[in-house]
């Protein structure tokens, strides 16, 4: 499988990975009729050529941690570096750069009642000129389980024979984590598939009690797994950032029918001037120009629109991973390189840049 788009049973193997990303292969295979060889082959070839990995994803509402959708302007030069940077902070995801390398767009996870201190924490490296935008995640109303485009290559019954346990429902309840538990995450946000005797080692425990631990952890939902790999390999070329200024007594019903639209890989409603935002994926720009004015102009309720398009994915969900095979990387192409010669850099600000939290600004203290 060396072609530009997934196979059926390699898009079944995406799909199994998602519904449970610690999954044996015998058990997929069993599952989807393949032997452990050809399956084993697969998963090697997809994860050496295209990236494929599967990872850890603590559920913030569940562990007492707080999202915030970032947006960086007017950052100049400063950048490619900027994005890097931010990707390797543990506190930072979903690190994307916009509007032809001039702008990046992040996730910043706080504890709550700590969230001034962790926001100053994870921007403190922004330039005084750049002006910064943060928006809280108040509740996803899409793709909180994967994207469906991701998810329909298994039927019901497969769906059923791999998943793993029902979550138990916290009702509010929040996960205490302990210093082992964020060094377990931390290892299965690069690698979600680490055997329990390497677990062990990076938290101090015995396998029994790392298998225990994680088995907790996953029942109680303080994490989950998901699987990261290019939309591209699905024929969805093009990544935007899409916000919506939506009616508020209409918003649940503009949320809904969101939710539906398979371009869309996670939607949440969201402070700020917007209140609804997606992650939205196209097959390329005349399909994003399509979606805009055919899908989104025809939900209830919508008063106003934005969309950027995501032109360089720094980091996803889980940690950045190493670098890729020689193959690989020729794949990946530095949008930026390509398009540094159309950006254009901000002016540098008088005086200290400003920072605007759900509409209000203030000073970055960097």
């Amino acid at each position: 499988m060396d072609g530009c788009e997934l196979d059926r049973v390699n898009r079944q193997l995406v799909h199994a990975l998602q519904v449970d990303g610690r999954a044996p292969l015998s058990r997929i295979g069993s599952v989807i009729g393949v032997s452990d060889r050809t399956l084993g082959h697969r998963y090697r070839r997809l994860r050496e050529l295209h990236g494929l990995r599967v990872v850890a994803v603590p559920n913030s509402r569940n562990i007492g941690v707080r999202d915030w959708l970032v947006r960086i302007r007017q950052a100049g030069e400063t950048v490619p570096a900027l994005a890097a940077q931010l990707a390797r902070r543990q506190d930072v995801t979903w690190v994307g750069i916009a509007a032809a390398g001039t702008e990046i767009m992040c996730i910043v996870h706080t504890l709550i009642g700590e969230e001034d201190a962790g926001l100053w924490r994870a921007l403190r490296q922004v330039p005084r000129a750049a002006v910064i935008t943060t928006q809280c995640l108040l509740q996803p109303v899409a793709g909180a389980t994967g994207w469906q485009v991701r998810t329909e290559a298994l039927d019901s019954d497969e769906v059923s024979a791999l998943r793993p346990h029902a979550a138990h429902d916290s009702d509010g309840e929040r996960v205490e984590l302990q210093d082992g538990d964020w060094r377990m995450l931390r290892a299965l946000s690069k690698d979600g598939r680490l055997g329990f005797s390497r677990l062990a080692e990076v938290t101090g425990w015995s396998e029994a009690s790392a298998r225990r631990r994680l088995a907790t952890l996953r029942h109680s939902d303080a994490v989950r797994f998901t699987v990261e790999i290019a939309p591209a390999l699905f024929g969805y070329e093009v990544e935007a950032m899409v916000w919506l200024k939506v009616t508020p007594m209409l918003l649940s019903e503009t949320s809904a029918a969101l939710a539906r639209h398979p371009e869309v890989a996670f939607a949440a409603h969201v402070t700020g001037d917007s209140n609804l935002m997606a992650m939205v994926m196209c097959r390329d720009t005349q399909g994003l120009s399509h979606y805009m004015l055919q899908q989104i102009s025809l939900l209830p309720g919508v008063l106003g629109a934005e969309a950027q398009i995501v032109v360089r994915r720094t980091k996803r969900a889980g940690s950045p991973p190493p670098a890729l095979t020689t193959t690989a990387a020729r794949r990946h192409v530095d949008t930026h390189a390509m398009l540094r010669g159309m950006s254009t850099t901000s002016p540098v600000a008088a005086a200290s840049p400003r920072f605007r939290t759900d509409a209000i600004e203030h000073a970055n203290p960097s």
